[in-house]
């Protein structure tokens, strides 16, 4: 498979602290574009800068912002994608196995994750496996939060020697707002409309309120206790709490809707 077949997208929005990993991604031989939501931190600058490939596009929602990816692929005769954020890189180890792996009898892969979490390498912690690297024609910007907004029919997943690195460097609570961003908390509102009597709207409340908590308190002891995040010291415990009680909980209130 020839690079030319093998595209690297990224995406980011206000990702100028992370411009980093652009830049090494870019500098690889390896065929890449940036994929910028109308930032305004001076992402488009550095870019411009570096002479980094880019174009911009309006976020709207993720798997429209993943069309845009499949329709520069296609206008630019690329067969494969490989999919990341602004704050993740790849090493050229697993984008060579990428280039020999079987591309006939399977329609995407998923990739594992290591994770570097406000500065510290996490040993027990990290994202969930998730579709990647998939084929143009015979994968669809279709999918949910699961499979990372991309429908395919053949996945297979890959094993852990091969896999993304996520290293953001973004501090502590920056890492807070950017997950509120990525989330937009307005579901509870939707509950609250249910009815005009005012002690219906408030046991609505309460009832949803407290459901989504514990569900995050047990998405935090799950990760924290269970999966050992505990031994990753205190970036384990700013990890599980940025993703059960932030992410995931926003995450919940979103799809109660």
């Amino acid at each position: 498979m020839s690079d030319k077949n093998f595209l690297i997208i990224m995406y980011g929005k206000n990702e100028s602290i992370n411009i980093d990993n652009a830049i090494f991604m870019s500098s690889l031989k390896r065929q890449f574009v940036y994929v910028d939501s109308c930032s305004t931190d001076g992402t488009q600058k550095l870019l411009s800068n570096k002479k980094i490939n880019f174009i911009v596009h309006n976020y709207i929602n993720w798997p429209t912002l993943r069309k845009v990816g499949y329709e520069y692929a296609k206008k630019n005769k690329f067969e494969w994608i490989l999919m990341l954020d602004a704050d993740e890189v790849i090493s050229e180890k697993t984008l060579n196995y990428l280039d020999n792996l079987d591309k006939v009898n399977f329609d995407s892969y998923s990739l594992n994750f290591k994770t570097i979490f406000n500065g510290k390498y996490l040993n027990y912690l990290s994202h969930r496996p998730r579709i990647r690297f998939y084929s143009v024609d015979r994968t669809s910007p279709k999918g949910d939060t699961v499979l990372d907004f991309i429908d395919s029919r053949r996945n297979k997943h890959l094993s852990k020697d091969f896999y993304i690195l996520n290293k953001d460097k973004t501090d502590f609570i920056n890492l807070v707002n950017k997950q509120v961003q990525k989330v937009k908390y307005s579901s509870l509102e939707k509950y609250l409309k249910v009815s005009e009597h005012g002690i219906i709207k408030k046991i609505v409340f309460r009832f949803i309120h407290k459901k989504l908590i514990l569900k995050s308190i047990l998405h935090f002891l799950y990760f924290y206790i269970f999966k050992l995040g505990f031994l990753d010291g205190k970036a384990g415990l700013y990890y599980c709490f940025n993703y059960s009680f932030i992410f995931h909980f926003l995450m919940s209130s979103k799809e109660a809707k």
